[in-house]
């Protein structure tokens, strides 16, 4: 398959650059390639199915749909289709899922990844098998931002 030179754009690259470059040697393994290869071994349709190309270790998003072509006799030719890039709402998307489980200033894991974590532990817990919380409560720890700055609470 010859790299369109729109996503050799969409990576800033020149066409000359990618054009050697087939489709499987762009796409990143994981679970969304592999849904991807089911749908193109079985020569089923696919449409916007989410996957990650690395070029040059560059790494866009892009929801891809495609179709299986044949020839005259029925034999199977390759799949013509399309790549929409993705990758801004997959960063998006992304950030709000880290937001959900770290404090943005801090970076620490919040609260609501600390009960997500212990509900999954506790599932998972054995007789033969501890599990142990510290709990520090910072008491007045408003105070300490507002006489000392945050940068001090930050230490803190």
């Amino acid at each position: 398959m010859d790299v369109p030179v729109k996503l050799a754009e969409a990576f800033g690259l020149d066409h000359s650059e990618v054009s050697h470059l087939s489709l499987k040697q762009m796409i990143e393994v994981g679970p969304e390639a592999d849904r991807i290869y089911t749908a193109a071994s079985q020569l089923k349709d696919f449409d916007n199915l989410p996957c990650a190309l690395v070029i040059n270790g560059k790494r866009r998003w892009v929801s891809m749909s495609g179709r299986p072509q044949f020839d005259r006799d029925g034999s199977f030719t390759g799949y013509r289709g399309f790549a929409t890039d993705i990758s801004a709402r997959r960063e998006a998307e992304d950030r709000l899922a880290y937001l959900a489980h770290y404090d943005p200033l801090t970076e620490l894991p919040n609260r609501n990844l600390f009960n997500k974590t212990l509900a999954r532990l506790l599932a998972r817990q054995r007789d033969d098998k501890l599990i142990s919380v510290v709990y520090v409560d910072l008491a007045h720890f408003k105070e300490v931002n507002e006489s000392h700055g945050h940068r001090a609470g930050d230490l803190v």
